[in-house]
């Protein structure tokens, strides 16, 4: 990551907070946003954090005019699951209790399936999720099935790799069952 780090744009802040007790990084603007973006990184729930999506989250504030509240949510195997669930969960209470506009959830891979997550457990409860944006999110599927076969392979992320994530967040093979719809 720190090899392809493009820098913040001159007027996007970052510094440290810690929403729901979880560590995180607030990057704004010089104008008040008009609502508040909560990242929650890729990698797996293995790997990644505040430094590996650093540049992103600064271009999302800068190209928005969102604050973007990046959170540094638990990693396997050292904290299985739901440990990132539970700190995404706390985050975004947290945030939501004090941002001003509408608040929106994004992520990429792993943090893609903890957007949703999160989306779906406050689904009609406060705090009111104005929308997602979920960038080649994890959500499961038939791993023998579909593009785990047709991209078995692929660089950076082949089938291979995504058994074992999962088997990293979930030790003894015991995946968590689908929510209720």
């Amino acid at each position: 990551c720190r090899a392809v780090h493009h820098g913040h744009p001159p007027w996007i802040t970052a510094s440290a907070a810690s929403p729901g007790g979880v560590a995180c990084r607030l990057y704004r603007g010089a104008a008040a946003p008009a609502g508040t973006v909560v990242y929650f990184h890729g990698g797996g729930f293995v790997v990644g954090g505040l430094e590996s999506h650093d540049d992103i989250c600064a271009e999302i504030a800068a190209a928005t005019g969102l604050a973007v509240v990046s959170v540094d949510y638990r990693l396997a195997p050292e904290h299985p699951h739901p440990a990132a669930f539970d700190d995404a969960l706390g985050a975004t209470r947290a945030v939501a209790a004090d941002c001003d506009g509408p608040l929106l959830l994004a992520g990429d891979s792993a943090g893609g399936n903890l957007a949703a997550a999160v989306a779906h457990r406050l689904r009609g409860a406060a705090p009111a999720v104005a929308g997602q944006v979920l960038i080649y999110p994890g959500l499961g599927g038939d791993r023998g099935a579909g593009s785990y076969l047709r991209h078995a392979h692929a660089p950076l992320l082949s089938s291979a790799d995504s058994a074992w994530y999962a088997a990293i967040r979930h030790p003894g093979g015991q995946e968590p069952s689908r929510p209720a719809p």
